[in-house]
């Protein structure tokens, strides 16, 4: 995304910034802890080089990610690898206005691609 320019102007280069967001958009899936419903949720894929695991701390991040949520309604979805991620919920989603991290289980039928092929048809 930093290389599309949208809505990125204030963010770091990646390589200085440890993070990229894939332009690629993916979901989460929500379970209703009183009904059961469940609810897929758009969230920004954000790619983290593991070797600096706050680099989603990064305050331009934060409010990259808040503007996400309040314009799309779209959480974060932090990722250090193919199998190891969490969620952020940025102020705008979340029912008491404050902000979130939630780790979560993968769906025995959503697997990850690797990166280098993750292609969306």
């Amino acid at each position: 995304m930093w290389l599309l320019g949208q809505d990125t102007a204030d963010l770091s280069r990646p390589d200085r910034a440890h993070y990229v967001i894939d332009c690629m958009p993916d979901y989460v899936t929500l379970r209703d802890n009183t009904t059961g419903d469940l609810t897929k949720l758009p969230v920004l894929q954000i790619w983290v080089d593991p070797r600096f695991r706050d680099a989603h701390r990064d305050p331009a991040l934060r409010d990259y990610i808040k503007r996400r949520g309040e314009q799309d309604g779209m959480a974060a979805l932090i990722r250090y690898s193919s199998t190891e991620a969490f969620t952020i919920f940025p102020p705008a989603i979340a029912s008491d206005g404050e902000w979130h991290e939630k780790a979560g289980e993968s769906e025995p039928d959503h697997k990850p691609l690797p990166v280098r092929v993750r292609v969306r048809v």
